[in-house]
């Protein structure tokens, strides 16, 4: 069995070390993970390539909300992402769909070139899981060149897709990487990787910590911080290594 690649969403230099200090192999590099994230700071991704040998990923996302962008945010976005390259980012996250749920082409190809341009991977995000047509527009993904989906199988959770998401490791999983995320746990990592095949998983293995109160001022959640939790990461990692070494 393959070494599975295991990446991890972050969106705080915190979890940066944290991740890093259990082992993973990849992180999604966001800002606000609340807002299922966003495109991270320039610092942020300094920071990670200063600390970590892991693989970087940066989200390239101007704003919350649904995924149908126009040509000013496809111009800011374009300059996001210009100027973290860069900084030694490996690749992008990025999906844009139209308003009919299919790939929003026409949006998508100036960053697929500049990704070609200087070698770097693309993964497309969760939008996919909002697409009318799954298994054709995984399909589009890999003619359009690029290295990975994240999805939770068009579900809610990622257990509650599982049988998609077999389905499209069955496949496509020769063509492109099929990484699910979405409630990723150490209880359900091994039914997961067993009944799918995948080969790379994603999660945040995080929890939201308070430090400080609003005390009235501001919502409680507008002072919570999401943490990767080291524990958490590493029970998860190493279920994965034990389902390894047996087979």
């Amino acid at each position: 069995m393959k070494k599975i690649t295991v990446e991890v969403c972050v969106d705080n230099f915190q979890s940066i070390v944290k991740a890093s200090d259990a082992g993973a192999d990849r992180l999604e590099l966001c800002s606000a993970l609340n807002a299922e994230g966003l495109t991270p700071t320039p610092g942020m991704v300094q920071f990670a390539k200063q600390k970590t040998n892991c693989s970087l990923q940066a989200m390239i996302r101007s704003r919350p909300g649904d995924f149908c962008y126009n040509e000013d945010e496809q111009e800011g976005m374009l300059f996001d992402f210009e100027n973290l390259i860069p900084l030694g980012i490996d690749g992008i996250v990025i999906g844009a769909l139209t308003q009919e749920g299919n790939i929003d082409i026409a949006f998508t190809k100036p960053f697929i070139a500049l990704a070609k341009q200087h070698d770097l991977e693309l993964t497309f995000h969760r939008a996919i899981d909002l697409t009318n047509n799954y298994f054709k527009t995984i399909q589009q993904l890999i003619d359009l060149g690029f290295t990975r989906i994240l999805s939770s199988g068009q579900a809610k959770n990622i257990m509650e897709g599982i049988d998609g998401i077999a389905m499209a490791q069955r496949e496509f999983g020769h063509k492109i990487q099929i990484m699910p995320g979405g409630g990723i746990k150490p209880e359900n990592i091994i039914s997961l990787v067993s009944q799918t095949k995948v080969e790379h998983i994603h999660c945040s293995a995080s929890s939201k910590v308070t430090r400080v109160t609003g005390g009235g001022v501001f919502p409680a959640e507008a002072l919570q911080l999401q943490v990767t939790s080291k524990q958490t990461l590493g029970q998860i990692i190493g279920e994965l290594k034990n389902l390894k070494q047996k087979g």
